[in-house]
């Protein structure tokens, strides 16, 4: 099988290389690696110069796709890795993992939607995908591999993806629907418009997913009705000064059979409420400041009627507090950044315990010489709860060198601290908490390197090694478990390879290559040490057509014995979307995913004895729909 999928690679490299050789550029063209960019350094940049390992997935690619939400969108990047109960009402619960880490940042517009301090299934957030629902909204997902703690603070770890939003340039409504497998309704509507220097947005949605049967057509009995809704408001005083307001609410009933944990029927609600405040102010032609404020409030209630096995995650309920102030002074040579952050995680049922931090942040990126560029940070964070634990306070560094050979050939080389903070759960459950905790912390050394054929024909190699100290995890054996800090140096690593080219103005491919290795992966995860990913799109007059495929070898993960799950450590699945225009304001489209019913799990538990040792993915999942923009 290995030998298949080398020899399969090297095909695709071959083609896609001659066809590199052949192929003339387009003038006047944007193409992927010129898409602008701000997370990895927090200032504007393109894809092409950033120095960091960074992937971007467009609103174009949303657009062509039909990525139905953020989570089907990420999955597509290359190493990305998930572990998803695919039942309902578990959406919160999902690892999203990369770099081998489930320590994830994940923020809308630099404002982070997770709240920290929460536990969500061994992860330091829980995030709350239904509140980004409004894809058509969305300019860009920017993904950003490797530790980002010195801009980002705890739990970037893995890295960071933030979700940048679209600007309002005019009046439009749209609206669209889409049925498909399993019961699956969509019903959207959005308006925006603007007034001379003042713009909003509205946007609603309501849906029901019913039960799904995997590939096996074994049916998982589970359903789901919500509704979401996004307003957004922003004025502009002059170029640089503006103020933005949004506010998403999430609203979900559900219901499914616990089969794996002998928990029967659950029924449940989430609610989820999030407001953002924006200031950005020009100050002068070098001075600017940025303030933000991000409140979250999520509510997660369920019972059931036959008992459960863990009975703490019935209910659920927490609010998080975020402000951030940065100042950046900015010249020809020279950008200097200096903030300040706060956040406050409560929990709001139970003990009513909570932890919040104060954090300062200082990085410099000075270029020099004939195309070198150092950019060095630090950042001080001093952690507090409401309970008797003390946590220590930490102290962070970033330094990063980067070399411009051309306008074609650049390479950049980092070292990163990170640190994690325990979670309020991880302190003061009556079960597992321990209150002599300290944060988790470690280093990160990166190196890239990216290269252009041409414009439209480039490549970006990069390498990573990951040493953890002090990391947080579970000794003992089910139910006498604590958690502790374990100081062995426990060490990850791994590199990726991205190519992407675009042949003509129809065809566009993107081929990628992971691979990561961990002495602690995460658990009950099918982790694969190397995935390919390869996407093409075709679009030509009124139609568009695009797959994705997704290669998972090497699978593994604690307690993973090969075999013990029935896709072994080999399975590759197939997305494909296809789109047709018969009007310029009206869209058709045809999704498929898992094309060729494979049977698969994310997520899985084989040390249960059930039935079912595995939390099964969806087979063939088929839904269509119309989009009307007028």
């Amino acid at each position: 099988m290995m030998k298949k999928s080398t020899l399969g690679l090297a095909v695709l490299l071959s083609v896609v290389s001659m066809q590199a050789l052949a192929a003339e550029e387009t003038a006047g063209k944007t193409y992927y690696f010129d898409e602008g960019v701000v997370t990895a350094s927090g200032k504007p940049e393109t894809l092409f110069t950033t120095k960091s390992n960074t992937q971007v997935i467009t609103a174009e690619q949303i657009e062509k796709m039909n990525y139905k939400d953020v989570q089907d969108a990420v999955r597509h990047v290359t190493g990305m890795q998930f572990a998803d109960y695919p039942i309902a009402g578990n959406d919160t619960s999902s690892k999203f993992g990369m770099n081998g880490s489930n320590k994830i940042k994940i923020m809308v517009n630099g404002m982070p939607v997770a709240i920290p301090g929460a536990d969500s299934m061994g992860t330091p957030q829980t995030y709350i995908g239904q509140l980004m629902s409004d894809m058509d909204n969305i300019e860009r997902i920017e993904v950003v591999k490797g530790s980002g703690s010195l801009l980002y603070g705890t739990d970037a770890v893995g890295g960071v993806i933030n979700i940048v939003t679209k600007k309002v340039d005019g009046f439009k409504t749209k609206v669209g629907t889409e049925f498909g497998s399993f019961n699956h309704e969509n019903y959207k509507i959005s308006h925006q418009g603007r007034f001379d220097k003042t713009s909003y947005r509205i946007f609603a949605k309501k849906y029901h997913d019913g039960a799904f049967n995997d590939a096996n057509d074994d049916k998982w009995d589970n359903r789901k009705n919500g509704e979401n809704i996004n307003v957004g408001l922003t004025h502009e005083f002059s170029e640089g000064n503006d103020i933005a307001l949004d506010y998403r609410y999430a609203n979900e009933n559900w219901g499914y059979e616990d089969y794996l944990y002998g928990g029967g029927h659950f029924d449940g609600k989430t609610k989820a409420t999030n407001i953002q405040f924006k200031w950005n102010g020009k100050i002068n032609d070098k001075l600017s400041n940025q303030f933000m404020y991000n409140y979250t409030k999520y509510e997660y209630n369920t019972e059931s009627n036959t008992g459960t096995l863990w009975p703490y995650y019935i209910n659920n309920n927490w609010k998080s507090s975020n402000f951030k102030d940065l100042f950046t002074y900015a010249n020809k040579d020279n950008t200097l950044t200096f903030g300040l952050e706060y956040f406050k995680s409560e929990e709001l049922r139970g003990d009513k315990e909570s932890l919040e931090n104060k954090a300062v942040i200082l990085q410099d990126s000075w270029k020099f010489g004939k195309g070198w560029e150092l950019t060095a940070g630090v950042r001080y964070d001093k952690p507090s709860t409401s309970g008797k634990a003390e946590v220590d306070s930490n102290f962070a560094k970033s330094v990063n060198l980067g070399y411009k050979f051309s306008e074609k050939s650049n390479m950049y080389i980092g070292y990163n601290d990170y640190f994690v903070l325990p979670t309020i759960s991880q302190l003061y459950m009556p079960t597992y908490g321990n209150a002599d905790l300290k944060p988790e912390k470690g280093k990160n050394y990166e190196i890239g390197f990216n290269h252009k054929f041409t414009s439209n024909d480039v490549v970006s190699v990069h390498v990573f090694r990951r040493n953890a100290d002090q990391m947080i995890t579970t000794v003992g054996v089910y139910p006498n478990q604590t958690y502790t800090n374990v100081d062995d140096n426990t060490k990850t690593h791994g590199f990726d390879v991205q190519y992407d080219k675009t042949f003509d103005g129809n065809w566009h491919a993107k081929l990628g290559w992971a691979y990561v290795h961990s002495e602690q992966p995460m658990e009950y995860v099918v982790y694969p040490s190397n995935q390919i990913n390869l996407g093409v799109d075709y679009t030509a007059g009124k139609w568009n057509v695009g797959t994705d495929i997704r290669a998972m070898i090497g699978a593994s993960g604690t307690g993973f014995v090969h075999g013990s799950v029935p896709q072994g450590n080999f399975y590759m699945l197939m997305d494909l979307s296809v789109s047709y225009k018969p009007v310029k304001n009206a869209k058709v489209f045809l999704k498929c995913n898992n094309l060729f019913n494979k049977y698969y799990a994310d997520q899985f538990d084989a040390q249960w004895a059930s039935p079912r040792t595995i939390y099964a993915r969806p087979g063939r999942t088929i839904y269509g729909g119309v989009e009307f923009t007028f």
